[in-house]
């Protein structure tokens, strides 16, 4: 899917947000407000602070899913983790944090797409590495911001060696990560229980 498919590219960061957060039930300010975020694996949910470095990284989140046209269900977030850690998320610790967390979930459950959608974050640019207000993506067209990440000029060419070597490190990192940082406290408990 491409954002096209469900925006207009001559709509509004803020016009496209609005129906974002509708489409995704993210409630009126796609939970900046909140101050916990619910995660559903299936019945369950899995709560996780809504820390001020996520709600600084955010915005820029979900800029991403429109301008990418990644959807905000399990496969359009390990995608768009995927593409993210690809283009790099700069000094945005908690984009970098969940971003590994995704992506190391989509090599399990998608693992097709998470290389697709890391190739194309190689050939692309994010708003994590650029100067741009929130102010400034709020009257930016789809289509202009398309421009400046360099989405609608990427190559669609197979992927070359540099970025399948890429893509090979990163799924390590993110695998390492992941184990440590969010099974890592499971694992030693269990281990505990079963001295």
């Amino acid at each position: 899917m491409n954002a096209t498919t469900t925006y207009s590219g001559r709509q509004t960061i803020k016009e496209a947000l609005t129906i974002f957060f509708e489409k995704y039930q993210l409630g009126p300010d796609g939970g900046m407000s909140d101050r916990w975020v619910k995660l559903r694996f299936g019945k369950f949910y899995f709560p996780i602070p809504n820390t001020a470095s996520r709600k600084k990284a955010l915005i820029f989140h979900d800029v991403h899913h429109i301008a990418t046209g990644y959807q905000s269900n399990w496969k359009g977030e390990c995608e768009i983790g995927a593409w993210e850690v690809s283009t790099g998320c700069g000094t945005y610790s908690a984009a970098w944090v969940l971003d590994l967390g995704v992506f190391a979930l989509g090599l399990l459950i998608f693992p097709l797409a998470t290389f697709k959608a890391f190739v194309r974050g190689r050939r692309t640019g994010n708003f994590y590495r650029n100067n741009y207000t929130r102010g400034e993506l709020m009257g930016m067209e789809i289509e202009q911001v398309q421009t400046i990440l360099k989405l609608n000029t990427a190559s669609g060419a197979p992927a070359n060696a540099i970025e399948i070597l890429g893509f090979l490190g990163w799924s390590i990192l993110a695998a390492v990560f992941s184990i440590t940082v969010f099974f890592g406290p499971y694992i030693l408990l269990i281990w505990l229980l079963m001295r």
